[in-house]
């Protein structure tokens, strides 16, 4: 838009105006566009990428739409069929497109409406299998010698034809994505007819009729080429997979959705096929398989693996994988993104000091939070029992152990030194153990710190992991808790230069921290506290497990860019009030506003979803620690339904925002408040509202009106001053700036800054 505005439009044509602006506008404006006049027309369908035939009427009119003709530049296109005769007008469109035209095309997407199908076949069962419009008695599922008899027919539309059409005039598509409730066996055939095919993903919703050997046979055989494979509901069958594996010599990234493996070791087959024939396979990601810790163990001998997902969060109680398959994930030496969610699946020391030696690792989201625990010896409770153990404890041989429910033991990665001795931490007493009460602990804390810092320093000259410093944090923090509560200050003011947190693990190239809940409230010292600071740490994310002490604990990191705080009760994120007290009047959700500025100085995204009891008291405390922040330019709210004007309008403060996205706030929320908001914000670009049921298309025109509105108002103000009218109508000048507006699903989903999405 800078080049455009830069130039005198006498000096270019329309299509040079509008050429580099097309691209950069969501598909309503270019909609728009097209209705303007021929040039505008053509230019807006040249820059059209991606289609999307969806009504009845387009496909009454596709045959005769010259649709690739009008459409040079498109590469994608989607079909989403709503009865048999709408496929039918898609395998005539394209058995009947030129040759020249669509050369670009490289994916096709075909979809059918469930409910449809369901429908078609419910009429036909009525009327005796009478034809649905498409000149046949039944489905051709049972015109091919594939079905055993034993099976219904499917309630699906047929889309052999189309596919039969795609292999004939479309041999250089490159992907092509099926979204139906089953995939027949002609269509498996049809689409094995597409050698060059790179990607290939089957979106099947049926856990019935899941894909059977046959289909993954035809298919599997002849795409010798796929890069990219997506399969869904598969079942202990598919071990037949491994046996085509060695052709999929060029496979990438593979995902398999809702498998059942049985009890024939089919899983455990096929990734053992996957470690020993997939040399460059980057991506895994398993989706309700029943991945058990012996497939785990499997999948960590693919060490070419950059990006790992696992959920696992259904599965039975034997098959449920947990941190015991993950023992050799140090072997995956390129993994850089790790999402794993399942019952068993514990972020816990152990391993956390697993992944600390993964050095190309940017990307963790885990649940468990809570099983993250200092180490023994940093216990309080553990430093007044070894008081009385007397001198001979700093002789004592220290060993590590999981605790008292658990019959196995496992080493410490770090716990050996490079000398060969063991230095490792105490076993973890239990605070309700101890002898003294909190003053007794307090002092014995204090009377120890020095004697720690010196062995600590010891051992670190042989190598051994030191502690010291979280033990000095847990001293500090047991003096100081109700000083820092009562002075609003950090914990860390209060310590010295040599005892500044250091986290239990360094992830040296983590990025992204994603962490899930839920979490206790009660656990001390906080787990986040446990994981802070990160080197490189930028986006963090915290759902159902944020609290006002995990809050606090980013004040131990520096660099945060994007957080995102979501799924957690309000109460839980103000510091916690005695009985009958007010709330804390210096405080907001992200904890005490003196505190805001050490951990979120940084900050340019913050987002706030789905927080239960979420008000405008709230959203005001919020925008006055916001305005504490001189680096924030994001700020997303969404499904906080308690919110109205008032609160909104509280956020006129934050004159930094140059971006703000609005959704699902509520009746509470109005157009001309958001309106009215949008127009105090001086240096806002773009406003994205969408799911506010009283908040309408006609926002665009409500904003123009407010801000022109409100700078006329602000010359109009300073009328009575002259120096104040001078400085005002210089400021007014210029044409008053206006933020673009993307209102609705459609729009607030294009034209995003991907640095943001």
């Amino acid at each position: 838009m800078s080049q455009v505005a830069q130039t005198p439009p006498r000096e270019r044509s329309l299509e040079e105006v509008f050429a580099c602006v097309l691209p950069h506008l969501p598909a309503a404006d270019r909609a728009t566009l097209r209705h303007v006049c021929a040039p505008l027309r053509n230019l807006a369908n040249s820059a059209c990428a991606k289609l999307a035939l969806t009504s009845p009427h387009v496909f009454h009119a596709l045959a005769a739409s010259h649709l690739l003709k009008r459409f040079s530049s498109i590469s994608s296109l989607e079909f989403l069929f709503n009865s048999q005769q709408e496929v039918k007008a898609a395998t005539m469109f394209l058995l009947t497109a030129q040759s020249d035209q669509g050369a670009q095309l490289a994916r096709l997407t075909f979809g059918e409406n469930r409910g449809a199908a369901q429908q078609l076949h419910q009429q036909q069962a009525q009327c005796g299998g009478l034809n649905g419009g498409y000149g046949q008695p039944e489905s051709r599922f049972q015109q091919y010698g594939y079905n055993s008899g034993a099976r219904t027919v499917p309630q699906t539309f047929d889309f052999t034809e189309p596919f039969l059409a795609m292999a004939c005039c479309f041999t250089r598509i490159k992907a092509a994505t099926v979204d139906k409730t089953v995939l027949l066996e002609t269509e498996a055939a049809a689409l094995a007819r597409l050698p060059s095919l790179e990607e290939l993903r089957l979106d099947t919703n049926s856990s019935a009729q899941p894909l059977r050997r046959p289909l993954l046979q035809l298919m599997l055989s002849s795409l010798t080429g796929l890069r990219v494979l997506k399969l869904s509901y598969i079942r202990d069958t598919t071990a037949d997979m491994v046996m085509s594996l060695p052709r999929l010599t060029h496979l990438t990234k593979l995902t398999l959705q809702y498998a059942y493996w049985g009890e024939s070791g089919a899983g455990e087959r096929v990734m053992g096929g996957l470690a020993k024939y997939q040399k460059q396979l980057a991506e895994l990601h398993l989706y309700e398989c029943g991945v058990s810790d012996d497939m785990l163990r499997l999948i960590m001998a693919i060490t070419t693996l950059r990006r790992l997902y696992i959920q696992d969060e259904d599965a039975e109680e034997e098959r449920c994988p947990s941190n015991k398959g993950l023992a050799r994930i140090t072997q995956l030496r390129r993994l850089e993104q790790l999402e794993l969610f399942g019952e068993e699946f514990q972020l816990d020391g152990e391993l956390l000091g697993r992944l600390a030696h993964l050095p190309a690792l940017r990307h963790l989201a885990m649940a468990g939070l809570d099983s993250l625990q200092p180490d023994g010896e940093d216990s309080p409770a553990a430093l007044g029992q070894a008081q009385d153990l007397g001198a001979g404890v700093e002789e004592m041989e220290l060993s590590s152990t999981m605790g008292d429910d658990e019959e196995e033991s496992y080493e410490s990665l770090s716990g050996t030194s490079m000398g060969g001795d063991e230095a490792t931490s105490r076993p973890q007493l239990s605070r309700g153990n101890s002898r003294f009460g909190p003053m007794g602990d307090v002092g014995r804390i204090a009377h120890a710190a020095p004697r720690q810092g010196q062995r600590c320093a010891a051992l670190r000259g042989n190598g051994a992991q030191a502690t010291v410093r979280a033990v000095i944090m847990a001293a500090d923090n047991s003096n100081c808790k109700h000083e820092c509560l009562r002075r609003n200050t950090p914990p860390q003011a209060h310590r010295g230069g040599d005892t500044a947190a250091v986290p239990l693990q360094v992830l040296r190239r983590l990025d992204t921290l994603r962490l899930y809940g839920p979490s206790s409230v009660c656990a001390s010292p906080p787990p986040l506290a446990l994981l802070l600071p990160q080197p490189q740490l930028r986006n963090l994310k915290l759902s159902a497990c944020a609290s006002h002490a995990n809050l606090r604990a980013l004040s131990l990191q520096a660099g945060l860019s994007k957080l995102i705080v979501s799924h957690t009760a309000v109460p839980l994120l103000y510091p916690a009030m005695q009985l009958h007290q007010q709330p804390h009047p210096g405080a907001s959700i992200l904890g005490f506003h003196s505190e805001v500025l050490y951990g979120l100085a940084s900050l340019q995204v913050l987002r706030i979803k789905d927080l239960p009891g979420f008000m405008d008291n709230h959203l005001s405390d919020l925008a006055v620690a916001l305005c504490r922040l001189p680096s924030l330019e994001e700020l997303k709210l969404r499904a906080l339904g308690g919110v109205s004007d008032g609160g909104v309008a509280a956020l006129a403060a934050v004159t930094r925002l140059r971006r703000l996205k609005l959704y699902a706030l509520g009746d509470g929320v109005t157009e001309g408040g958001v309106a009215h908001l949008a127009s105090s914000l001086p240096f806002l670009e773009e406003l994205k509202v969408k799911d506010c049921r009283r908040v309408g298309p006609t926002l665009r025109s409500t904003v123009v009106l407010y801000r022109t509105t409100a700078a006329a108002a602000a010359v109009a103000a300073a009328g009575s001053q002259p120096a104040q009218r001078i400085a005002a109508l210089s400021l007014a000048q210029p044409p008053v700036v206006m933020p673009i507006v993307r209102y609705g699903a459609a729009e607030c989903e294009g034209g995003r800054d991907p640095r943001y999405i």
